[in-house]
This record gives structure tokens, sequence and C-alpha cells, in this order.
């Protein structure tokens, strides 16, 4: 099994508060008999702080660990205990955001993670289903796991959602697109006995990228009219870990693990407005190296043309970066037909809010 990990970038794009006091330099672990609690409120909000309440197709998980006991390692290699008892879904409140109070925790270093995935899409995709356990050789499917970094989320059916509606993520205008990006935040916190944990406002960053192609005016690009895109996707991650290596906040790196190739398949006509607009469309993915090819299709001729966009880095692909659009341009028929460009998201976006604006650089 490989494992690929990637740096995370800045975004805002959920807020996090949690009602309780830290610390955090060493303390001895304490006992259940400790008490403390921790109450936690996730919101949604844009850059000017306002709640938004469209967030629907959202499940907020929080995954608390604690270092092993010798009786709790199970094996696992940094010795992060989380059962399926400290792994918690958090429930809606009035406002369209989530609350939870997690209580007999002890006065001891513990990790808290929060994650963000889509929820309740068309096709049966269900959040709650997307959180899996990585099972190691010789172990049943259905043995609990309690290693914290061997928990991870699955974006397969994510990837499987989109080539079944390739038309739905082409255009930034399409009101119907679902937002399918994974978030996530991870904290590092000692609870002190007698004392709750207080902090406020932690922004959660998208762990996902977006691949963006952008074909250009195809009556300009082409003699003969196109009617049908094709684009394979080679080695596309299917899994992210929840957990991130970090020492420090907001330094943390995704890993993935497993791949598999996909194919897209668009009708000009769906995705194209019209003739003298640029044919653009979007695919979210874990972050990864990936290669392919873009097939173009012709009108009453059969005939159709492939193109590789096997550029970009030294190793032959094209790098998707967390919380990161990647685009794709099509510069016509020429030696360099593709260019690459990055960009992050508007750090005013949030959950449910338009936040396809972006501010970015070329490579």
């Amino acid at each position: 099994m490989k494992i690929m990990k990637y740096m995370l970038g800045c975004g805002l794009a959920v807020c996090v508060t949690l009602f309780a006091s830290c610390r955090q330099e060493e303390e001895p672990a304490g006992t259940a008999a400790d008490g403390l609690r921790a109450v936690f409120g996730v919101e949604t909000r844009s850059g000017s702080e306002e709640t938004v309440g469209d967030n629907g197709n959202k499940l907020v998980r929080l995954f608390v660990a604690n270092r092993a006991q010798e009786e709790e390692t199970d094996g696992n290699s940094l010795g992060l205990y989380c059962p399926e008892s400290h792994r918690y879904t958090l429930e809606r409140n009035e406002n369209g955001g989530w609350n939870y109070i997690v209580e007999g925790l002890t006065a001891q270093w513990y990790k808290f993670a929060f994650v963000c995935v889509p929820d309740g899409l068309g096709n049966g995709i269900k959040g709650d289903d997307l959180f899996l356990e990585e099972h190691t050789a010789g172990e049943a499917e259905d043995e609990p796991v309690s290693d914290f970094t061997r928990l991870t989320v699955d974006y397969a059916p994510l990837m499987e959602y989109q080539q079944e509606h390739a038309a739905v993520y082409s255009g930034e205008s399409n009101p119907d697109k679902d937002d399918l990006h994974v978030y996530r935040k991870v904290i590092n916190r000692w609870l002190v006995a007698g004392e709750d944990l207080e902090e406020n406002d932690l922004g959660m960053s998208r762990i996902t990228g977006l691949l963006s192609f952008d074909m250009g005016i195809l009556t300009d690009q082409f003699e003969n009219e196109i009617t049908q895109i094709t684009v394979t996707l080679e080695d596309v991650p299917l899994r992210a870990y929840i957990y991130d290596n970090a020492i420090r906040e907001d330094e943390g790196e995704v890993y993935t693990t497993d791949t598999r190739d996909f194919v897209f398949s668009y009708d000009v006509e769906q995705i194209a407005e019209s003739i003298t607009e640029h044919c653009r469309f979007d695919i979210a993915m874990l972050p990864g190296l990936v290669r392919g090819t873009v097939t173009l299709g012709f009108d009453g001729t059969g005939g159709q043309t492939t193109y590789q966009f096997n550029i970009g880095t030294a190793g032959g692909g094209i790098s998707v970066k967390p919380n990161t659009r990647t685009s794709i341009l099509f510069n016509g028929m020429t030696t360099n037909q593709f260019e690459v460009r990055y960009a992050g998201f508007d750090e005013k976006a949030a959950i449910g809010v338009a936040d396809d604006e972006w501010d970015g650089w070329n490579n």
C-alpha cells in the first residue's frame, strides 16, 4: 500500500467554537473521576461572520484520541487511541450549525479532529458511510480498529458520483452543484484537572482540491464541431487519513492511499453555454499527482483526437494540491497544448457560500 502526503494550505471554511480552557505543557494523566467535559458548537460562516444556513448536505464528525495505555495499543505505531466510542456525530441546531457535548474526559493530553464531509447526495451517499477503518493483513473486515492513524475518509463514492453527474459539475455558474469537498481541523490540547477547555473560532480547511479544465472557445480552437469531451484520470487517490502528523496547528499534511483510474464524459451542449463561451468543467478530488488524457469527439465524422496533459512536474504528472484550484488550460493545437495554473480558494468563502472566486498565480 502506497501512502502519499501533501501539505495543507490555508483557507477558512468552517468555524468551530469550543467552550472550555487549554494548556500546552506536559501534565500528568488523569482519571475518569475527573469528569471534565467539552461543549462543541460548529457553525458555517461567511467572511462577514454571518451564519450561512443552507448546508443541508454536510455531516460533521469529531474524533477524540489520547495516548494509548499499554492495554489499548492495538499495535498502532503512534500510540493514539480512538475507539468507536470516541467518535461523535455533531447534531444540528436551529441555526443550521452543529452541537455536541463530550463528557467524562480526564486530565490528560487529547487530539481533537473535526472532519466535515458531504452527506445525503442524490444517489444515496451518506456521510457516515464515508468514514472507514483501515485493516491490516490478517484482520477481519468487521474487527474494530482503535488506532487513530488508521481512520480514513473514503472519497471513491464522490468520484463515482461525479462520473454519473458529469454535466452538473461543469461551469462555475451551475446552481445545482453540491459542495463535494472534505474539510478538516486537528488540534492537540491538554485538559487540566478542575478546568474545562475553552477555545473559540477554529477554522477547518479543505483537504480536497479542484481540477478545473478550460478548453477555450471550441469554435476558435478546432475546425470541426466538438460534441463530446472525455477525460481519463490515472492513479486518482481514493482515501485520505484523518490524522495530519502535525506538531503545530495549521502545519499538517494530507496523507492519501489507494488509487484508481476514472473516466468522465461530457456532452458539449450540456457544458458550454454557447459556442462563443469558454468550455469549462471541474472535478473535485483528493490531492495527488495525476496523469491522463482529454479526448475530443467530432460531430458527424466519428473521428476523435486525444491529448495528454501529463505536464507540470518532473514526474510527468499534474499536482492537485489541498485547498487549491488546479487549472488546466488548453492553448490550442501547439507543441505545448496545455498550461497549468494554481490558485487558492477565496479566503472569505465558506460552506454554503458561492466560493468559486479565485486569486491565483502561474506555476
